[in-house]
């Protein structure tokens, strides 16, 4: 045993990503890896390590190359001091610079496409409002509510949303996931519809089955929730009645 080394303590161990040539580097306007996918990436790698806040600077220093680096170097020193000035000086020079008014508009005026999936409107839908909530004075209070209402909102016209309307009156908890989930479930019920084969001496022979009117069905679903929702009413007036007749 070493004389340094004291029984039951483990041995100190260096990071492993420091300098590593593999770790991906971020060299500004020209770099193949967008600067938030790189913090990201940084930033995970550094607190995996458990590193100090030296090394961490020496980590985001050693992450850069190219325009990136050069912009670092010659900027003024307090720049370079800690590896979260590195961060907010990266992110002046090659953030995102739409304004706050442009990106809660696109936002809120987000809606499904004429032939757009109903997954890749809502992870659309997702991204925009990531985007929003980076910029300091978003002015969001709930984003996962904004996020819910907005995404009934956009949908397009047709039986999913109207189904969607008719559960969320049931049940308002609902969360986006929950809806998203259900929407993309009746979107495969469609398509799973619209290709099935048909056999053509059945077609010939048969009739063909009514089509369902699903706004009037949808219709008469929501007036039985009201008549339902009167007749409590109904019960707890009479009640409150009784219990105040002399």
């Amino acid at each position: 045993m070493a004389d340094n080394e004291l029984p039951g303590v483990p041995p100190r161990v260096m990071p492993v990503f420091m300098g590593n040539p593999w770790v991906q580097k971020y060299g500004g306007t020209e770099s193949e890896v967008r600067l938030s996918e790189w913090r990201a990436q940084i930033e995970y790698l550094a607190g995996l390590q458990g590193l100090s806040a030296a090394q961490q600077l020496q980590f985001v220093l050693n992450s850069l190359e190219g325009e990136a680096q050069r912009e670092v170097q010659a900027a003024p020193e307090a720049v370079r001091s800690t590896a979260q000035s590195v961060f907010n000086f990266l992110s002046e020079q090659y953030g995102d610079t739409t304004p706050v008014a442009v990106l809660r508009a696109q936002f809120f005026s987000c809606k499904q496409g004429p032939r757009q999936p109903i997954r890749a409107y809502a992870l659309r839908l997702r991204e925009q409002l990531t985007r929003l909530q980076k910029c300091p004075d978003h002015g969001l209070e709930d984003g996962e509510i904004l996020l819910r209402d907005q995404f009934l909102l956009g949908l397009r016209e047709g039986p999913v949303r109207q189904s969607l309307r008719v559960q969320f009156r049931r049940d308002p908890e609902l969360t986006f996931e929950d809806l998203k989930k259900e929407a993309v479930a009746l979107e495969l019920d469609q398509v799973e519809v619209k290709d099935s084969p048909v056999c053509a001496a059945v077609r010939s022979s048969a009739a063909a089955p009514p089509e369902v009117d699903w706004k009037q069905t949808l219709r008469t679903e929501l007036m039985k929730d009201v008549r339902e929702q009167m007749k409590e009413l109904s019960k707890t007036l009479l009640e409150e009645l009784r219990q105040g007749a002399p």
